[in-house]
């Protein structure tokens, strides 16, 4: 675990010449045009080293296009020297001996898109080329340079007469010396800047970094300054810093430390061709500019693998007493990194382990990484405008790493809203806002409307049903178009007699295709049993089922219903088919029960030829006279207009007397039957 000091620290300042940058700085991107040096005795050694790193979007066919380094020329014999590439990717030196053209070059080991650093030496009996440090052809010449009064040109051949042969791509940080550099000095020197430190310091000819704008400064002691015909100045990506470390065919275990205060340690399980490990004093000339994102200001470190395989490297960042680190921010740091330094910075994150204070991750490329507070961004499940309707809930999900968490509306921090996740079911615009004090971010709004939902209405209609109903068709509901749903519905139809008895739940449902919302309204119903079938009894010339409370009578007729004939019991006058139905409080039926009449009115006439009622129309009492023929009992019933007995006598001999005082005025049935079943009627008419 970190503990955090105040320190006052003392770094070792680098030797910084005119228009120093950090890193890489500055580059040309060159296209049809060049820069150009004016001609000086101090241009033309007998012995050279020609350094620089260039970056190809292109290779000419021939090896001699693509021209790096170019004070050469023929207008009055072969001269001077050249440092160029083409051939899909080889480098060629080429220098004057005598008069005579002398090349070293190298097989295609280059690619378009990537930087190389690439070297030409001369030290009288050997010509070297290099590429990233290492020497990879060698021809024995000896001399000196045969050198004219040519200018210097960088992006094009000095002697323009056989053709321009531009260089396609980027070129930086180039070099001369008088003299023919080690292996040695090349690779330690080629990933950083040259100081007076440098073994060779005093062989520096020129020394060209591009870094300054509108003119060509000479960083060396020497001043030869030129000037700029046409490419663009760019950020340089080529991987230069002020101090740097390297190994070549081994696994790699580089460490390199900054200032006393942290370091970076890179190691390999896999022989790598060559490694450099380079810190940058002072900020990126291409600033961090990663959202949530604080890094440090005061170095960064690269790592440049020179080979066209691929390959893996493990980088472990030492904070150690990195003022940059404070108790408030070690808990987000993190490792900001980028392929090469004219491009963007991302966030690599990385493994924090706080108790060693330490940063691991993986790169399988060129990276320049620098240490940074990584907020962890405030990012939602969710984004732009959402609906939902009346009723639901819309479900907000942090999906970020972040320690503290405080939700917002419109109105400001929603209280007690500090979980991962919001439930929201009011319209309104939220967002989130992270990581608390120190490392805030704030995530993009999500607006939330909350759609009503459909005012749905049933239809009215009835309850209660038999179980033995007929179907009902159910019109009505509101809005119109919706659904209906339940048990015994099929479409708009209600069939009770697909259901036992029992209470059931009938539903319509609506969806307003506007806004998705779906609302339903219901009905309760009943299905009621079917009463049971009557037993009919036979009362003479009647016909009878139970006088029951709360139901009513339908008799019929060969199937036809008769009309009035609406009691418990019935007159039968005429044989035939008969049948009753009845129907309780409810509205449900019973099935018909039926009955056959044979032998109706056979002594009735008899009968009725002994029978006589006086008075007739009647006030209050009337007489009924039955013959001397008629010797048996008989039953006498007083039938209303309904067909209901309202009065009766029972075993009767003789005449007797009937009062109707009290009943309404009307026209009535007088029913006599015999014990031996015939039957005698009169109407009976009451004033």
């Amino acid at each position: 675990m970190k503990t955090f000091i105040l320190s006052t620290l003392f770094l070792a300042t680098a030797f910084f010449s005119n228009a120093q940058l950090a890193g890489s700085g500055k580059a040309y991107d060159f296209t049809n045009n060049y820069l150009s040096v004016p001609n000086n005795a101090l241009l033309n050694p007998g012995n050279i080293t020609i350094e620089a790193w260039i970056k190809a979007d292109s290779w000419a066919t021939n090896i001699w296009e693509n021209v790096i380094v170019s004070k050469d020329g023929w207008a009055s014999g072969n001269q001077g020297y050249t440092l160029r590439a083409g051939a899909n990717g080889s480098l060629s030196f080429n220098i004057s001996i005598a008069g005579t053209w002398r090349e070293v070059a190298t097989s295609p080991v280059m690619t378009t898109g990537k930087w190389y650093h690439v070297a030409g030496s001369f030290d009288g009996t050997t010509m070297r080329v290099y590429v990233n440090g290492e020497e990879l052809n060698t021809l024995a010449v000896t001399g000196t340079i045969a050198n004219g009064t040519y200018d210097l040109n960088f992006g094009r051949i000095a002697y323009t007469v056989g053709g321009t042969r531009y260089f396609d791509g980027m070129i930086d940080e180039v070099k001369i010396w008088n003299s023919a550099l080690p292996s040695s000095s090349i690779r330690a020197f080629m990933c950083k800047k040259v100081t007076g430190a440098h073994p060779q310091y005093a062989n520096l000819i020129g020394y060209w970094k591009f870094d300054a704008v509108g003119s060509i400064v000479d960083s060396s002691p020497n001043g030869l300054d030129g000037t700029v015909v046409g490419p663009t100045h760019v950020n340089s990506g080529a991987p230069i810093g002020n101090e740097s470390i390297f190994s070549y065919g081994v696994p790699a275990l580089l460490t390199l430390p900054w200032g006393g205060i942290d370091s970076l340690q890179v190691s390999s399980t896999a022989s790598l061709q060559n490694i450099h490990i380079y810190s940058v004093t002072g900020a990126p000339t291409n600033p961090v500019n990663v959202a949530g994102v604080t890094s440090d200001q005061t170095h960064f470190y690269g790592i440049y693998v020179g080979q066209n395989s691929a390959y893996s490297v493990d980088a472990t960042y030492f904070y150690g007493s990195n003022p940059f680190v404070t108790a408030g921010n070690e808990q987000y740091l993190g490792l900001v990194g980028r392929a090469n330094g004219n491009v963007s910075w991302v966030s690599d994150g990385g493994t924090l382990t706080q108790a060693t204070d330490r940063i691991d991750k993986n790169y399988t490329n060129r990276r320049e990484i620098v240490l940074a507070k990584i907020c962890p961004p405030a990012t939602v499940n969710l984004s732009g405008a959402q609906q939902i309707c009346f009723g639901d809930t819309l479900t907000l999900n942090s999906t970020g790493t972040s320690s503290t968490l405080q939700w917002h509306n419109a109105s400001g921090p929603i209280a007690g809203a500090t979980s991962p996740t919001l439930s929201v079911t009011t319209s309104g615009n939220y967002y989130l806002v992270a990581n608390g004090p120190g490392c805030q971010d704030t995530s993009s709004t999500i607006a939330l409307t909350v759609n009503p939902l459909p005012v749905v209405n049933f239809a009215s209609i009835p309850t209660d049903y038999c179980e033995n109903g007929q179907n009902v068709t159910i019109t009505g509901s509101t809005p119109s178009g919706g659904l209906y749903s339940g048990s015994g519905m099929s479409g708009n139809q209600f069939a009770p007699s697909t259901l036992a008895t029992g209470n059931y739940t009938l539903y319509y449902t609506f969806l307003d295709v506007s806004t998705s919302c779906v609302n339903s309204d219901s009905l309760e119903v009943t299905v009621n049993a079917q009463p049971a079938s009557p037993v009919i009894t036979t009362v003479g010339s009647d016909i009878c089922v139970p006088a029951t409370p709360g139901y009513t009578y339908q008799w019929y007729f060969s199937g036809s219903p008769i009309p009035s004939a609406t009691n418990e019991c019935f007159t039968v006058s005429n044989n035939g088919n008969y049948s009753v139905v009845w129907t309780n409080a409810l509205g449900c039926s019973s099935d018909p029960t039926a009955i056959t009449i044979n032998d109706a009115s056979l002594s009735e006439n008899a009968f009725d030829k002994n029978v006589t009622i006086h008075p007739n129309p009647v006030e209050t009492t009337f007489e009924i006279t039955i013959g001397k023929e008629i010797t048996s009992s008989y039953d006498v019933f007083l039938i209303d207009a309904l067909g209901k007995v309202i009065a009766r006598k029972m075993e009767i001999f003789g005449s007797t007397n009937l009062n109707l005082d009290g009943f309404p005025a009307g026209i009535y049935t007088l029913k006599l039957t015999l014990t031996d079943g015939s039957i005698a009627t009169r109407k009976v008419v009451k004033h």
